[in-house]
């Protein structure tokens, strides 16, 4: 299965910004597709 990654590693490997980064992660946490994790992972 899928593999937790760091927000941090997120913003690094695709270079959007934080804000957008962060807007499209609360819109898949929100439709039940993203989990979050210990230590900042999703």
């Amino acid at each position: 299965g899928p593999t937790p990654t760091t927000v941090d590693e997120l913003l690094r490997v695709c270079q959007f910004s934080q804000a957008v980064v962060s807007t499209v992660l609360l819109e898949l946490e929100l439709a039940g597709r993203l989990e979050r994790h210990p230590g900042s992972k999703v």
